[in-house]
């Protein structure tokens, strides 16, 4: 039951959030122009921001280093097997916008925002230690792979194997592991300040969703099978083949679990700042965060259920 309370008070929030958007964008608050601008603030601050926080905030130990370079391989394997998913299944699209962003969406999950109050039901304050470096897989990959399928799609973006793997998503996570590892003093005021900063993403992000949906038409935003695609596989294939992987190979029942949850979570809500920050169906991308985060409150608690 607490697991059911926490996903549909998360998911009622950034519905909420959501509709807030749609309204300003109706209103003329959230413009085109200020899209652009707050997704650059969410790519460039805050998600940067939240990475280091989360860890930097996470407590040290031996037995937790282990523990988390374990959850790190997970975290590895779980975006591995839905990266190889997600070019099997979008080989055939025609549309290389909306192909290049399901890839993104299949891949990058909602994990913090979405998932962090789930884990803390189900597992107590070590779900959410473990989901901190669950985070630092996703982060990396965010800013490399993800930044190169997204370019796949619009020629003016220019990348280079230094770009790709020197820029401030993959800095920022160096940066939080070695503050993590050194265990490093930082001041309370400095650590309020990070996670103040890395507080923007999810409001901004899901703002910027409902605002990028209020400038569609709900005939095209629900004729995309792409969007019905990314929903099956991101929220029923992907849990099922990890979890049942996880299981299948011997790791503790709290990883399987866990391991489930987090490949289970919907798309994540920087899908839509970095689609609109480099002019990739921002639109299409409101549509994929949208639709998994509603039919995630059906979804999630089944995943729970199975696996626990």
């Amino acid at each position: 039951m607490n697991e059911f309370n926490a996903i549909i008070n998360t998911t009622v929030t950034m519905l909420i959030l959501m509709a807030i958007g749609f309204a300003a964008s109706k209103f003329r608050v959230i413009d085109e122009t200020a899209s652009k601008n707050l997704s650059a603030l969410i790519v460039n601050v805050g998600q940067p921001f939240l990475m280091v926080s989360s860890l930097v905030n996470a407590e040290f130990s031996i037995e937790n280093l282990k523990t988390g370079a374990g959850v790190i391989a997970i975290a590895a394997a779980v975006h591995l097997i839905a990266i190889l998913i997600s070019q099997g299944v979008t080989a055939g699209f025609k549309n290389t916008n909306e192909k290049q962003i399901t890839r993104y969406g299949m891949v990058f999950a909602n994990n913090a925002f979405y998932g962090f109050p789930i884990l803390k039901a189900v597992f107590g304050d070590v779900g959410v230690f473990w989901g901190s470096f669950y985070c630092v897989v996703f982060n990396l990959l965010c800013w490399t792979w993800g930044i190169f399928v997204i370019s796949r799609a619009n020629k003016e973006i220019r990348t280079s194997p230094r770009k790709l793997f020197l820029n401030i998503g993959t800095l920022s996570v160096l940066l939080g592991v070695v503050l993590y590892v050194t265990r490093c003093e930082v001041h309370e005021s400095v650590r309020s300040a990070l996670s103040y900063a890395g507080g923007l993403c999810t409001p901004i992000s899901m703002l910027l969703v409902g605002a990028a949906l209020s400038r569609l038409s709900f005939k095209k935003m629900f004729a995309s099978g792409g969007v019905y695609l990314t929903c099956l596989i991101k929220l029923v294939v992907l849990p099922l083949v990890c979890g049942g992987l996880a299981k299948l190979i011997g790791l503790p029942q709290e990883m399987v679990l866990f391991s489930a949850i987090m490949a289970g979570m919907p798309t994540a809500a920087v899908t839509e700042a970095f689609a609109e920050k480099y002019d990739v169906a921002p639109g299409y991308a409101s549509t994929l965060v949208g639709m998994t985060a509603l039919l995630s409150v059906a979804t999630v608690p089944l995943v729970v259920l199975i696996f626990k």
